[in-house]
């Protein structure tokens, strides 16, 4: 049968209940306990069920406990997110959603005799923990591929494609060895320019339909993004002649993010950029090259010793130009890029099909739990078996 929360007689704990007593003071606040039933009141409204201790509850925070045995209190986190989503999509929101205590107390849904709802939480804990323990070996695979793809970035940057040239000392601590051929050489030595896009009031530039305009938010694991565009007059673009990037230009992330990087495609050559900094292409030095580097540790550690900035750390144009870049012949940093392309394309490839892998099995998760909380599927008989076992 179908139900609402209040006749299945459940607690409902949104707001101060408890005392407790707190560095000698006394804090009002709801207590939740092992077990109990947890919903995010904003953004997504997610479920879960609290394994830990007795704890306070957050002032955005649910909580709904079974207090007689007509309801599961396993069942209930089960089948909670299915209407809490139909909820969310029918919420209208400015920029964050917002659940309410009436929300929660009008959820209706469908309750099977307890004994069931019992039988259908311990299959679900069974199923769900072994797809769980799957999804986590699949994310250990990807943490290691992408410790694998870093580690071999910095390595070929700093000590080149073959393992028998002949080695020196780097005189930079953080760096070691070196091949004995390569140079140690600040960015500004090896660019023509390094500068900055539009700092100031770059809003008042904005039009409908223009030119271009990259900002941090269209800088994306090593890629210009189409997304959040904005646009500034041909005059305007004009106006800022010093911050026109062109393709083989590499612009690196200022603020917050600081160092990520991007190369410029044809497809914004001639477009501009807000508070972007700009290292103008250089025949010396191979776009794609640079770009590896700046991803490596060798350049990081660089970037985070000089950047500044308690809350949002920020890179300024001098540190990038002062940047020490291991520097080799051309042809090698073409030869470099190759490998690195091939190799990184590969392991990219692997950890492109595991989150699929793992996307795959959390649409198998949501379609199990809904298949049986809804009674789609009899899960009784098998657990009986299990209880035999």
């Amino acid at each position: 049968q179908s139900y609402y929360l209040p006749s299945l007689n459940c607690e409902i704990q949104t707001k101060v209940e408890t005392e407790v007593q707190y560095l000698g003071e006394v804090v009002q606040e709801a207590l939740i306990d092992t077990g109990d039933t947890i919903i995010g009141m904003d953004g997504d409204f997610n479920v879960a069920h609290w394994r830990g201790q007795q704890a306070l509850l957050n002032q955005r925070m649910c909580c709904v406990r079974v207090l007689e045995d007509r309801l599961d209190q396993r069942f209930l986190t089960y089948v909670l997110p299915f209407p809490l989503t139909i909820i969310n999509d029918l919420t209208y929101y400015t920029t964050v959603k917002h659940l309410s205590s009436f929300d929660v107390l009008r959820i209706r849904f469908a309750v099977a005799p307890l004994h069931e709802q019992t039988a259908i939480a311990a299959f679900l804990d069974r199923e769900t923990a072994k797809i769980d323990a799957t999804i986590a070996r699949y994310e250990r695979l990807i943490a290691l591929l992408r410790e694998k793809r870093q580690a071999l970035i910095s390595h070929t940057v700093t000590k080149g494609l073959d393992p028998d040239a002949p080695m020196k000392d780097s005189g930079v601590e953080w760096l070691g060895d070196i091949p004995a051929h390569w140079e140690l050489r600040r960015l500004k030595q090896l660019t023509p320019d390094v500068t900055v896009g539009i700092v100031v009031n770059p809003s008042h530039y904005y039009v409908d339909d223009g030119v271009p305009c990259l900002r941090s938010l269209n800088i994306s694991s090593g890629q210009v993004k189409n997304d959040n565009m904005v646009y500034i007059s041909p005059a305007s673009n004009e106006l800022h002649r010093k911050s026109i990037i062109h393709a083989g230009d590499v612009v690196v992330v200022r603020t917050g993010q600081a160092g990520a990087a991007a190369m410029v495609p044809p497809d914004f050559d001639g477009a501009n950029c807000i508070d972007l900094l700009i290292i103008r292409r250089s025949p010396a030095l191979e776009s794609n090259y640079l770009l590896y580097f700046l991803r490596s540790p060798a350049a990081q550690v660089q970037v985070q010793q000089d950047s500044v900035g308690a809350i949002q750390s920020h890179f300024n144009t001098s540190t990038l130009a002062n940047l020490l870049v291991p520097y080799c012949p051309v042809d090698e940093q073409q030869s470099i890029v190759a490998y690195l392309d091939t190799v990184t394309t590969r392991i990219n490839r692997l950890a492109s099909r595991a989150e699929r892998a793992i996307a795959l099995l959390r649409e198998h998760r949501v379609s199990l739990i809904s298949a049986a909380v809804t009674g789609k599927i009899d899960v009784r008989e098998d657990a009986r078996v299990e209880v035999a076992v």
